[in-house]
């Protein structure tokens, strides 16, 4: 199957089915979403610093000069509106915050610094009692950071229900892509446990995994509803930085793995670094030294050497005449072209002061969706070669034409008890002799020839091969192998064979099947190993091949 079937499966029964359900969502919470009212609340705001005494009137978003650990009061008269339900929402990234209406105290958010001391992101919803119109509303914000402390972003009040759909018609669409590329992640890791169980080694399918699973887990826990159902936005925070942080590892380990570079030391380090780098923010962020925010244009830095140098690398090995699959290279730069705008596009709200879609989110979903196409061939190409080489394998061990074990096979098993004759109880070998054959090809033609033998196999098979293993170990020779088994039993399997050639015979005119055999059970005192038990069988089987009533072959 080729890799562009792969991903036509995955744009059919992932992709489009997502974007369906996007499309009937706009269509119906859409509307809905419009006909309610949702007015910002951003001018005229009065602020009051109690540290320093500072006071004046700022238009939100705005950042205020305080101390860190500084609480930051702002106060402003309830709008006149008619709207039921009222109710604020605003976002910060504060450890604290408290809402006062009329001196009384109707919202309190927050708790001590954990896990480090940045702040996470929060929202708030805060309904207003009735008749709340013309009362004064104050906000006091408090964050354990000098970075975050007095930073005050946009209030929206309307109604309750309103400003809820709003905030999930604006957040959805990121969330669910961050949430398909963590559960494609699963889906990865789960089919590279499935292989690893059936013993197919594809070091590219776990990488892909973990990289699916730490971008998803990254994305998710940015995204603002996830905190309606995980309301801790510190350990949000974290977890969002520390996957972020190491999600270069597996992306670099999968190009290794893809592009067969086994000895590149370049990709090596750089995965080092990165991995270093997390654990270091993580332990640091933790012992309140630094903050995960503080080192973030360090990764960025590091990110775009990262994509300089995996570019450099492909154009080095397309040189060499060892070019990487084409898509996969494209899906790469493709990657790092987002990435590169996304960075563009971050820094540039933090000082425009505008909002952005993450392109990066697109671009990694698509990369994942390609690759899946290029792993689901070369898992077919595994699959293939696996079944070729169990194909050779079986035919290096197998008789072609009885479907028996062939002498390849007998003498490896000869080889192998003769390793452990003095752990086994008993040893008997069977050797048996397909009477006139070469009669019967003269006569009859070499194909009822070939049906006497594969008829004979059956025979052995279902008689004694009950009790061991039955090779075809000539033209017309068969042996059998039997151990741990009493004589008595075997004598009993041997006649029930001879049964089935008498009754094989009656129901076939010409030619008649005839057998010889000959047992010998291993002695130490006669056998010095297992191939002189092969030798007393064998002569068994041709005194019994001369002494023995064969029928004529009648021509």
């Amino acid at each position: 199957m080729k890799s562009e079937k792969i991903l036509g499966i995955v744009l059919i029964y992932i992709v489009i089915p997502v974007f369906a359900i996007l499309l009937v969502y706009s269509l119906t919470l859409g509307p809905y979403v419009q006909e309610n009212e949702i007015i910002e609340f951003n001018s005229n705001w009065k602020f009051f610093d109690p540290a320093t005494g500072k006071s004046g009137v700022v238009d939100l978003p705005a950042f205020i000069d305080v101390p860190g650990n500084a609480p930051v009061r702002l106060t402003h008269m309830v709008p006149d509106y008619d709207i039921s339900n009222l109710a604020l929402f605003f976002m910060t990234r504060q450890q604290k915050v408290k809402v006062y209406l009329d001196d009384e105290l109707i919202y309190d958010f927050g708790s001590e610094p954990k896990y480090g001391w940045n702040p996470g992101n929060s929202f708030h919803f805060i309904s207003l009692r009735e008749n709340c119109r013309n009362s004064i509303i104050t906000i006091e914000l408090t964050s354990p950071s000098k970075i975050f402390s007095g930073l005050v972003n946009s209030i929206h009040i309307g109604s309750r229900d309103a400003l809820l759909l709003n905030l999930i018609k604006k957040d959805i669409l990121p969330l669910i892509f961050s949430l398909l590329i963590l559960i494609l992640g699963m889906i990865l890791f789960f089919l590279f446990s499935l292989m690893s169980f059936f013993k197919i080694n594809d070091s590219g399918t776990f990488y892909l995994a973990l990289f699916s699973i730490f971008g998803g887990l990254w994305m998710t826990s940015d995204r603002i509803l996830t905190l309606l159902f995980f309301n801790d936005p510190v350990f949000n925070l974290n977890i969002c930085y520390m996957s972020m942080y190491l999600l270069p590892v597996p992306f670099l380990l999968y190009i290794k793995s893809i592009c067969r570079l086994k000895r590149n030391r370049l990709l090596d380090l750089l995965s080092w670094l990165f991995l270093l780098f997390a654990l270091s923010s993580a332990i640091m962020q933790l012992l309140n030294i630094i903050d995960f925010t503080t080192v973030l244009p360090v990764f960025h830095l590091m990110s775009l050497a990262t994509a300089v140098c995996v570019c450099t690398i492909f154009y080095k090995e397309t040189k060499k005449g060892k070019k990487p699959p084409v898509i996969f290279m494209i899906s790469c730069v493709a990657l790092f072209s987002f990435l590169l705008l996304d960075l563009v596009l971050f820094y540039a709200s933090y000082i425009y002061k505008i909002d952005y879609f993450g392109y990066f989110q697109i671009s990694m979903l698509l990369f994942i969706v390609i690759n899946i196409g290029n792993l689901g061939e070369n898992l077919f190409l595994i699959r293939d070669m696996n079944i070729k080489n169990r194909l050779l394998l079986s035919l290096a061990y197998t008789d072609t034409l009885t479907r028996l074990k062939n002498r390849t096979s007998f003498d490896e098993m000869m080889n192998a008890i003769n390793n452990r004759l003095k752990q086994e109880s008993s040893v008997h070998l069977i050797i048996l002799d397909i009477n006139n054959l070469k009669t019967i090809n003269d006569t009859y033609g070499h194909k009822r020839g070939d049906d006497i033998l594969v008829e004979s196999a059956k025979i052995l098979k279902v008689t004694i091969g009950q009790l061991g293993d039955v090779y075809r170990i000539g033209g017309d020779e068969f042996a059998c192998i039997i151990r741990n088994t009493d004589e008595s039993v075997i004598n009993e399997y041997v006649s029930e064979m001879f049964e089935q050639v008498d009754s094989f015979n009656s129901k076939n005119e010409q030619p008649k099947l005839s057998i010889a055999y000959g047992m010998a059970t291993y002695h130490p005192e006669l056998d010095k190993d297992i191939h002189s038990l092969f030798v007393r069988a064998d002569k068994a089987m041709y005194n019994n091949k001369e002494t023995q009533k064969v029928i004529q072959v009648v021509v």
